[in-house]
C-alpha cells in the first residue's frame, strides 16, 4: 500500500513539472511572437544573445546573397571590420529609414575616433551615399544560407508564430484531456472491479449463512 502510495505521488509530480514545463514553453512562443510581431511593425532585425536574422529581400548582392538567402550576423565593434567584411546594418538614409540591409564594406573611413563604413551591394553600380556607423551597424555576417531561408521566413512571420501557438495550446489542452479521460476510465473500471467483488462476496456470505440456517440436523449420535 506504501509503494503504491508513492508511485502514485510520483506520478503527480512529473504530472505538475511536465504542465509546468509545458506552459513556460508556451509563454516563451507567445514573447517571441510578440517580440516578432514587434520587430516586423519597426521593420528591425530580430536579435538574439548579439545576434541578428535577416532574409534578404533585394539583388543588390547577387549573385553571392541571393535574394530569400538567410543571413546571421554577429553583433561586433565598427573597428573590428575590415574591407570585404559583409555586414548587416540598420539605413539611415529618408528612404529607407531602419531598412535592414546587408552590403559589403569597400572603404573605411576615420574621422579623428570616429569610424565610418563604406558599404556597396555587389550587385549595384555604385557605393551607398550614407556612411555606416557603429549606431546603425548590426554586426558582420557569419552565416549565410538559401536553404533555411524558407524556413526562417516562415519562422519569423507573425502569423506563422501565432498559428503555432495556438496549435501548441490546443494540442496540450488535447494531451490534458486525453489523460484526464484514461483516469476516469481506469477509476471507473477499478470502482467496477470493486463493486463486483464486493457483490460476489455480499452472495458468498448469503449463500453460507442459507447452508448454515438450512443445513438438517446431525441424528447419528447416539446416547
Amino acid at each position: 500500500m506504501k509503494r503504491q502510495y508513492s508511485k502514485q505521488n510520483k506520478n503527480k509530480i512529473k504530472s505538475k513539472v511536465a504542465s509546468i514545463i509545458s506552459w513556460c514553453f508556451f509563454a516563451l512562443i507567445f514573447l517571441l511572437l510578440m517580440y516578432v510581431l514587434g520587430c516586423r511593425v519597426t521593420g528591425n532585425a530580430p536579435t538574439f544573445f548579439g545576434y541578428s536574422f535577416h532574409i534578404v529581400v533585394t539583388q543588390s548582392m547577387e549573385p553571392e546573397i541571393k535574394v530569400g538567402d538567410f543571413v546571421v550576423s554577429k553583433k561586433c565593434d565598427i573597428s573590428d571590420v575590415k574591407i570585404n567584411d559583409d555586414i548587416l546594418f540598420e539605413s539611415v538614409d529618408p528612404l529607407l529609414k531602419d531598412i535592414v540591409i546587408v552590403h559589403r564594406v569597400i572603404a573605411i573611413a576615420f574621422q579623428g575616433e570616429n569610424v565610418s563604413l563604406i558599404t556597396k551591394g555587389i550587385n549595384n553600380p555604385s557605393a551607398d551615399i550614407n556612411p555606416v556607423r557603429q549606431e546603425n551597424l548590426l554586426g558582420k555576417v557569419v552565416v549565410t544560407n538559401s536553404n533555411l531561408g524558407g524556413i526562417a521566413k516562415f519562422l519569423f512571420n507573425g502569423y506563422a508564430l501565432f498559428f503555432i501557438l495556438v496549435l501548441g495550446v490546443l494540442i496540450f489542452i488535447m494531451v490534458k484531456q486525453i489523460k484526464k479521460i484514461k483516469v476516469e476510465v481506469a477509476q471507473y473500471k477499478k470502482n467496477k472491479r470493486e463493486s463486483m467483488m464486493e457483490s460476489v462476496k455480499l452472495e458468498l456470505e448469503e449463500y453460507i449463512k442459507n447452508n448454515k440456517n438450512d443445513r438438517p440436523p446431525n441424528n447419528d449420535y447416539k446416547g
